[in-house]
Parts: structure tokens; sequence; C-alpha cells
């Protein structure tokens, strides 16, 4: 696929940083892999992994990787014990998890040759595309020209609080031309009342504290989440609780648990009950 991040949006701290000295202060995923997995101007003669752009920054294409994901056999069957929340559903498969497929305008004629293709194929249909951007109204945009998205994409966008730039992410979110549309609320930073969180038109959401070395993560008030969860039963929303991340806090106290990302669900307390893993009614029903 495309892979792209910017590296202000990923970081705790502004800018210059050593990287070499401190690579914890980067706290997103794809950016640590690309630390370890892509070229190195620590180390310059290691070269990158199958898969992964040359640096962190610099897009890059890979042509028929979607197709190759396609033709990956469908899960409908599979019964997962250790993951039940997943029994009955396609194969879910992340768009720009490692990236922003939208981030320049002139890699378009690629999705619409390359990826799109893939997605729309008799094996792409067995599966449910979640297609994430950080622009939605790009996305927008692409779902336009294509005469809206095919029926197995769910479109979806992120936000990490409640500020303006956040929160009109949603609102050109719900105007894409897309049978699904969800929010990865993922790292969550800071409390987003409900007031300000409209979900006409969304019908998921993902909210998860933040990973990273625990003296670089921002805390995560699991109130934020409850308030989160119940927002959406009222809406008739998906609420899908990813993880606590590594600093959870529930009325004032830290939390700890063995699992850096917080994601295992068996470790977390009882109250407050997040245990809470749905997905849209859509998604059980894709298969009829």
């Amino acid at each position: 696929m495309l892979f792209y991040i910017n590296l202000e949006t990923c970081l705790n701290q502004s800018l210059p940083i050593d990287f070499a000295e401190e690579p914890q202060l980067i706290t997103c995923y794809a950016a640590k892999l690309h630390l370890s997995k892509a070229q190195s101007i620590v180390n310059p003669n290691r070269k990158a992994n199958p898969g992964y752009a040359p640096t962190f920054e610099e897009v890059t294409q890979f042509p028929g990787r979607v197709a190759e994901m396609a033709r990956k056999p469908d899960l409908y069957d599979v019964v997962a014990p250790d993951k039940s929340w997943m029994n009955g559903l396609p194969r879910l498969v992340f768009v720009s998890d490692m990236g922003d497929a939208f981030s320049r305008e002139s890699d378009v004629p690629f999705l619409k040759a390359d990826v799109l293709p893939a997605i729309e194929s008799i094996e792409g249909r067995e599966h449910l595309w979640l297609w994430l951007t950080k622009r939605p109204k790009a996305m927008g945009r692409f779902a336009k020209e294509i005469g809206g998205f095919p029926s197995n994409v769910c479109a979806m966008t992120t936000l990490t609080c409640a500020d303006n730039v956040n929160l009109r992410r949603v609102d050109h979110l719900r105007r894409i031309d897309a049978a699904c549309r969800g929010l990865s609320i993922e790292p969550l930073r800071e409390r987003i009342p409900a007031s300000k969180l409209k979900l006409e038109g969304i019908d998921w959401v993902i909210v998860g504290g933040e990973s990273g070395a625990l003296r670089h993560v921002n805390p995560f008030d699991l109130e934020w989440a409850v308030e989160l969860r119940e927002h959406c039963q009222e809406h008739d929303v998906a609420f899908f609780m990813k993880q606590f991340g590594r600093a959870p806090h529930w009325r004032a106290q830290p939390i700890k648990l063995k699992n850096t990302h917080g994601g295992d669900w068996d470790e977390w307390p009882d109250e407050p009950n997040l245990k809470c893993r749905e997905f849209p009614n859509y998604f059980h029903k894709y298969r009829e």
C-alpha cells in the first residue's frame, strides 16, 4: 500500500529530537516499526525489510499488495477462542494502518488502478476493508470520483481530542458515500465530551489509550471511555474498546497492567466494565 506519516503528528514533544538517543519519544507504532524495519540513519548499510517504505516519511507504492491480501481465504467459519468477538465475521483488513493513502493527490491514479480493483474483485469482496485516513475530506473527493465506495469498505477517520481540527474530520466523514463509517479514537489524549461528538451517520467507534514508554505517554482516564461508550449506546453505535494503553487511570488512580499496550482485557478490572468489543450490525449482515 502507501506508507506516509508526518512525524510531527506522532510525537509528544516538538522537533528537533535526536531519535537515536530518544526513540521512545515516537509513540506511533508505525513509526517505531520503521525505525527497526526500514533503512536507518544510524546504520546506513541496513536495507529496508520487504513491505516497508525506505524511510518513515517517504511515500511508497507497493503494486499488487492489496490484490495479494484479497486472495487470502475468508474467515467466516473460523472460530477464535481467544477472540470470540471476531467469530462469524469476514476477514477485516485495515487499509492505511501504516500511513495515509490520501497524503498526496498524485497517488489517486494508483488507488484507482491498483487498490480499488483488488477490493472490488470477487476475492476482495469476501473481506471487509477498513480504510482509515486523517484526511476524510480528500477521501470524500476520491469516493465521489469513483461513484461511491464499494459495499465492502468501511470509511474511517481518526481523532484524538475535541479540538476543531479533529471534530471537523467527523463532519467530513459523515458526508462520504460509503455503506459504513467508523471513528478510530486512538490514542484518546483528552476527554471528548459527548455533547461535542455528533454520531449521526457514524456506525462504529474504536477507543484506545496511548502506548509507548511510560514516562512519555499521556494518562488515559477510563472515565473518558465510559462516557463515549454510553454515548454510543444511546445512539445505537457499535463501541469497541481496543486497549487501555500504557497509563490507564480510574478515579484518579493508576492501573498497573502487564500488557504494555493494555490490550489484554483479562487484566482489565471489573470496574469500570469496559469489556466491550462490538462491530457494526452491517459487518454481521454483510455476508447476506
